[in-house]
């Protein structure tokens, strides 16, 4: 069996592959030729159940390794499987995440264009109430105003006749101190002429005047 398993497949084979020492003296005149003939029939079935085990033990080997290549892929598939879920995974929770920002940014923005809007809502109210007001402030001011000037040119023209009455008064109290101081002045002059004048007759003033 070592010589089978050493693949000696004849007893030429077992001579040179064995050394002297350990193979023993082979005398080959007290064996007789069948026994011979039936040890190399024998080695040689030997040999080739060794070469066959061998072989079926390659095959294994190989069969193994295939085994633990297709383990090792099927490891690897696994594995590159498991990264492209999790890829997945990652990529379509980034989408959600992004979709929830954009939605949270929409929200906000549309959040602060309708307090945009309603700011100036409420400030266009305001400037449409402070425009309307000082309207009412200017229709107010100009009524009062022509009321103002109304009562201003009453009043002028109250102050006006009162004062006219007033000069007309004091013209007809001048006229009336004129008259008065002239005819003062005329019985004053009258009674100085009086008190020269010589009283005479009345023939001879009748006379004097008829001479002229």
């Amino acid at each position: 069996m070592a010589a089978a398993a050493a693949g000696c497949s004849d007893l030429t084979d077992v001579m040179r592959a064995s050394s002297l020492e350990h193979q023993g003296p082979i005398d080959a005149l007290s064996v007789s030729s069948e026994a011979l003939a039936e040890f190399n029939r024998w080695l040689l079935v030997a040999s080739k159940r060794v070469e066959y085990l061998r072989q079926k033990a390659l095959e294994a080997k190989r069969v193994h390794a295939i085994e633990d290549e297709r383990a090792a892929y099927r490891r690897r598939g696994a594995a590159l499987q498991q990264q492209a879920l999790e890829q997945r995974s990652n990529a379509a929770a980034a989408e959600r995440n992004m979709m929830e920002w954009k939605q949270a940014t929409a929200s906000h923005l549309k959040q602060e264009a309708a307090a945009r809007k309603a700011d100036a809502q409420v400030r266009e109210q305001a400037y449409q109430h402070a425009m309307t007001a000082l309207h009412d402030a200017v229709v107010e001011g100009e009524e009062m105003a022509g009321q103002a000037r109304a009562a201003v040119a009453t009043h002028k023209a109250a102050v006006g006749s009162h004062i006219r009455s007033i000069n007309r008064h004091l013209e007809a109290r001048k006229d009336e101190l004129r008259a008065a101081k002239e005819a003062q002045a005329r019985q004053a002059r009258n009674r100085v002429r009086e008190a020269g004048m010589v009283m005479v007759p009345a023939e001879i003033a009748a006379q004097i005047n008829g001479g002229r």
